[in-house]
C-alpha cells in the first residue's frame, strides 16, 4: 500500500467520527451560546475531546468485533454510541424545562 493510499485509508475510516463529533461539539455549543450561560467555553475542549476518544474507541471495538470496516453495522453502532455518549456527558436528564 502506498502512503497515498495508506492516508485516504485513514482519513476514510476516521472520518465519520469526527464528523459526528463535530456535529455533537457544534450543537451544544450552540445550545449554550443561545441560552446564554456563562463560564461553559472551558469545558467544550474537553467535551470535544472525549466525543472523538469515544468515537475512536468504538470505531476500534468496532473494526476488532467485525473484521472490517465500512459496514453498516459499525455506523449504526458509532451514531449510537456517540448518540448516548453525548446525553451522559451533558447529563441531558438533568435539564430544567420551562
Amino acid at each position: 500500500m502506498t502512503w497515498t493510499s495508506l492516508i485516504n485509508h485513514l482519513l476514510h475510516f476516521f472520518l465519520p467520527q469526527a464528523f459526528l463529533g463535530l456535529g455533537f461539539v457544534l450543537f451544544e455549543g450552540s445550545k449554550r451560546a443561545f441560552k446564554g450561560r456563562q463560564n461553559t467555553t472551558p469545558t467544550m475542549p474537553l467535551y470535544a475531546l472525549a466525543m472523538l476518544f469515544l468515537g475512536f474507541l468504538t470505531q476500534m471495538a468496532v473494526l476488532y468485533a467485525l473484521q472490517k470496516d465500512g459496514t453498516v453495522l459499525g455506523y449504526v453502532l458509532l451514531a449510537l454510541v456517540m448518540g448516548l455518549g453525548h446525553v451522559f456527558l451533558t447529563r441531558a436528564w438533568k435539564v430544567k424545562r420551562s
